[in-house]
């Protein structure tokens, strides 16, 4: 069975603290929170279970561990439509555990404990086959966290046909674009935020940033912008995409959001600027809720949206 986006990246437990300060010292012993849940996150299981709602059919390649903590993710993102059959059950493995703490602002931090998949995590390729889109969730984190990891699979689809998309993060002391300049060439659209991405290709300027991922050979550079929104950038095209203004619930997740949303627009066979519009709205609901993958519940959700604004 083939899938139209096959993506591949993490998986994880989120712990969702929202209304609890942090920088304020303990006057008792206990703290009430506004609202704690539970549910799952990480980069390619939001943008999966985000495209399943937008109704596109996915499967998530990822590493949990076997015991509670791996059934819960599993069963869960199960629950969701996305296809589970290529999540890996790892032996010695924990899997990770993200507490995300959100200010009445929305925007959060976290608290992070377990191990990522990395080489526990053995990639079968043969699960890309028939794919239409192969979406890395962050390039520079495991299991995709090297050249050598990411190569077989951005060539593997390739060859398969399929468009493939990556987001990518910098981690202190990891890689920069340079590192992964055998797999770039043959990534069709990578979305960094603007920050992690003048970090990972060591450019300030927006163009400068979006210049030196295309001469990696990338044929799109969608740089994030959060609540400013996003530029777009081919070599024959510069296009930027202001931000929908809502109030923020919660910010977690919003880039992953917005690269289900814009995948889907692909699928849609939308243009450059209406795949920006559509992603920008994804991005847009998605923080009204809390959770990272929670707020999108379909395609018609988005679509009324955006038509609220005059667009579509």
């Amino acid at each position: 069975m083939s899938f139209d986006v096959v993506c591949v990246g993490m998986a994880v437990t989120d712990v969702l603290i929202k209304g609890v300060d942090l920088q304020n010292k303990y006057t008792y012993e206990t703290r009430m929170a506004e609202s704690v849940n539970l549910w799952v996150g990480g980069d390619a299981a939001n943008e999966s279970i985000v495209l399943t709602k937008l109704g596109v059919s996915t499967k998530l390649i990822a590493g949990v561990d076997k015991g509670a903590t791996g059934t819960f993710i599993k069963n869960l993102i199960h629950s969701q439509g996305v296809n589970t059959d290529d999540i890996a059950e790892l032996d010695g493995y924990d899997s990770p555990i993200s507490i995300v703490m959100i200010d009445k602002s929305g925007e959060r931090n976290f608290i992070f404990a377990g191990t990522l998949a990395g080489d526990h995590l053995k990639l079968n390729l043969q699960a890309l086959h028939g794919a239409r889109i192969v979406a890395l969730g962050s390039m520079g984190v495991p299991p995709i966290s090297s050249n050598e990891s990411v190569l077989p699979i951005v060539r593997t689809a390739k060859e398969n046909g399929s468009i493939v998309c990556a987001d990518a993060m910098y981690m202190p002391g990891g890689f920069t674009f340079a590192g992964f300049k055998e797999s770039l060439q043959y990534i069709d659209y990578v979305f960094p935020n603007l920050d992690e991405a003048r970090l990972l290709t060591e450019k300030q300027d927006v163009d400068e940033v979006a210049k030196t991922i295309l001469d990696y050979g990338v044929g799109h550079a969608i740089i994030k912008q959060g609540k400013d929104g996003c530029w777009a950038f081919t070599r024959d095209q510069k296009l930027f995409m202001p931000a929908y203004t809502v109030d923020a619930v919660d910010t977690t997740g919003a880039g992953d959001n917005f690269m289900a949303g814009f995948m889907c627009a692909i699928l849609d066979g939308k243009d450059l600027e209406d795949c920006c519009r559509f992603a920008t709205a994804t991005a847009a609901v998605s923080i009204q809720a809390i959770g990272a993958n929670t707020g999108v519940k379909s395609k018609q959700q988005v679509l009324d949206f955006m038509r609220t604004w005059g667009a579509q």
